[in-house]
């Protein structure tokens, strides 16, 4: 059905009606490219009828119909309307995670005739999975767009994330130096996405113009989301082997505060010295999926004078580190680390320095600071050494029966076996595939320790993750090196892997 525009006077006469354009029939949502958690694509048919201009609106209540048209959500930044029978699309950008969005589009002539409204087709956006997955970040916040890749000023990352209740996204792509820290501490800074999906070629990297403690620091926060970026300290192994150059940490202020609801996802995190991705100090809530942590020293150590709980760490690529990836320090409750890659750690390209020497994949400690115990569950992950394969994951200080932390037994237990008699936290070690030389990796309980429905992660078998792992991994747009590394990882072992990059 066509509706008619109002006539107008013209003379004393009314001019003959026109018809506005045709409603749209067939608005449908298609699988967006990326940050499917954030975005929604929508797709339809360009209307006969002379349209100009389209109108695209959203609810979260139910289907949308002409009554609750103007209660309902606007969306700028519509394409103009192309020739009629056309297929349109349009990636709508600032959403809350695993949330229904009902949608609606309705176009108009030169005249301001409009047409009926659209069919309201349902079209959700996905959840992160881990125990961030309640994080909203800044969605349905307002967008701020950054304009230049200055480190301050108007346009800039820094003004853009001077204020919380935003979502950032990016007009042009290329690398921020930073010339001081970029501080997201405080509550006036929470419901906060940084969107770097949203950024041209070559994407966004957020580098250091001088070794900086932390070009990041997150602290006394709720509500953050930072996906798609790169991050670059300025430790380099054969260059610069010092421990400089931290590229993201978190450091809440006080004993009463925490950082709350965090997810990191897609970034790429490379040449850190003493932190590539610390998660310091009462961190509760929290996401890491999918990111590619390379060429760092130290890469994480989560922990420190308070407690944590509610970690996940799924899907993500650790290679060619020095170790921690992660250290676990300090009471963990609810600790979960799934489906990650694991591949040569102790890397060091001159090995006569001696650092690989003592080098180790993960280790949980029992000691200060803070109290002891970690309670994890670590399943389904792939340990790929090229040195230390007897250091792939370590309880207590060193391998095999530490005493004083760990109590262990008197020689090596393989995974499959329960050691109750441990002094670590309570540990399941299910799933993964360590090298035949590892030595600690029992578990300390006799099942695995309940996850909430909502927190759970759809884990892969160790044995797939070259596939489901790597062609996912990291920021949108890959440097050659890091293509490379990704490539020698899949042919660790002979078995190549052939997919393409999400």
């Amino acid at each position: 059905m066509r509706f008619l525009s109002m006539g107008v006077f013209v003379a004393g006469c009314v001019t003959s009606t026109v018809a506005a354009p045709d409603a749209i029939h067939g608005l449908a949502t298609i699988p967006v490219s990326k940050a499917a958690q954030l975005h929604v694509t929508l797709s339809w048919s360009a209307p006969s009828g002379g349209a100009v201009a389209y109108e695209l609106r959203y609810s979260a209540g139910g289907p949308l119909v002409e009554a609750g048209w103007e209660a309902a959500t606007a969306v700028p930044g519509l394409p103009s309307p192309a020739a009629a029978g056309t297929t349109q699309s349009f990636t709508i950008v600032g959403l809350k995670p695993g949330t229904s969005y009902w949608w609606a589009i309705k176009s108009k002539d030169a005249t301001a005739g409009w047409s009926a409204i659209s069919n309201s087709p349902l079209g959700a956006t996905a959840k992160y999975e881990g125990y961030g997955y309640r994080t909203v970040g800044g969605g349905e916040k307002p967008i701020h767009h950054v304009t230049t890749l200055a480190d301050s000023g108007p346009g800039s990352l820094r003004d853009a994330v001077s204020i919380g209740n935003r979502y950032v996204v990016f007009d042009v792509g290329g690398t921020i130096t930073l010339a001081t820290r970029l501080d997201l501490r405080g509550a006036a800074k929470s419901f906060l996405t940084i969107d770097g999906s949203t950024a041209p070629s070559p994407g966004i990297t957020i580098a250091q113009a001088s070794p900086l403690d932390d070009g990041v620091r997150i602290g006394d926060i709720d509500n953050v989301i930072l996906t798609h970026l790169r991050l670059v300290g300025s430790f380099d192994f054969d260059s610069k082997p010092t421990e400089l150059g931290d590229a993201m940490s978190t450091n809440s202020t006080s004993a009463s505060t925490f950082v709350s609801n965090l997810v990191w996802d897609h970034l790429t995190v490379r040449n850190a010295g003493d932190s590539a991705v610390d998660l310091w100090d009462r961190v509760q809530d929290f996401t890491m999926s999918y990111c590619f942590i390379t060429r760092n020293l130290h890469p994480m150590t989560t922990g420190g004078y308070g407690p944590s709980a509610r970690q996940t760490l799924h899907h993500n690529l650790w290679a060619n580190n020095g170790e921690r990836h992660p250290q676990l320090i300090g009471r963990h409750t609810d600790f979960e680390y799934v489906n990650n890659v694991v591949y040569q750690w102790g890397y060091d390209p001159n090995p006569t320095r001696g650092y690989a020497k003592g080098a180790y994949g993960v280790r949980i400690r029992n000691n200060s600071p803070g109290p002891g115990d970690v309670d994890a569950n670590i399943v389904n992950n792939l340990f790929l050494p090229v040195r230390r394969p007897d250091q792939a994951l370590v309880y207590g200080a060193g391998k095999g029966p530490d005493v004083q932390e760990e109590n262990g037994p008197a020689t090596c237990r393989k995974q499959g076996t329960v050691y109750p008699d441990s002094r670590m936290g309570e540990l399941w070690v299910a799933g993964n595939v360590f090298p035949r030389e590892n030595c600690d990796e029992y578990s300390t309980i006799a099942a695995a320790r309940s996850t909430p429905v909502g927190a759970r992660v759809v884990a892969d078998p160790a044995s797939n993750l070259k596939t489901t792992v790597l062609p996912a991994v990291g920021t949108q747009y890959r440097r050659p090196d890091e293509q490379s590394l990704i490539d020698a990882v899949r042919m660790h072992g002979g078995r190549e892997l052939v997919g393409r990059q999400r």
